[in-house]
């Protein structure tokens, strides 16, 4: 009977060592997956804020060319503008050239025809 309480005793110690060796590897454990979500929350962070940088980065990249290709925009539409008025002021003038030119020659026939009557 001695050696079945011993046998008895030697079990609760063992299974109390071994509960302790559990609790201890679940704290552990626990620690662990804090630890573990920890490092994941901050490479999550660094991930997130260098992708926010990465992102007004390319924002700000995108708007120099947005910017950059409106001022070729506005230069070109510019310069069409400046040869389209000058090629309608060129248009008037040869108009006006043309209906000048004909009002002399109207002139000049009634001149030579009033000439031609003395």
């Amino acid at each position: 009977e001695k050696e079945k309480l011993e046998s008895v005793a030697k079990e609760a110690m063992w299974q109390e060592k071994e509960a302790e060796w559990f609790a201890k590897k679940k704290t552990i454990e626990s620690d662990n997956k804090d630890d573990i979500i920890r490092v994941i929350a901050e490479a999550e962070l660094r991930v997130r804020q260098e992708l926010d940088e990465t992102t007004k980065m390319e924002i700000d990249r995108v708007r120099c060319e947005a910017e950059e290709e409106n001022k070729k925009f506005a230069q070109n539409a510019k310069e069409e503008l400046k040869v389209q008025m000058q090629d309608e002021a060129r248009q008037k003038l040869e108009e006006t050239v043309r209906s000048h030119e004909k009002h002399i020659d109207e002139v000049y026939v009634k001149w030579s025809a009033k000439e031609a009557a003395w």
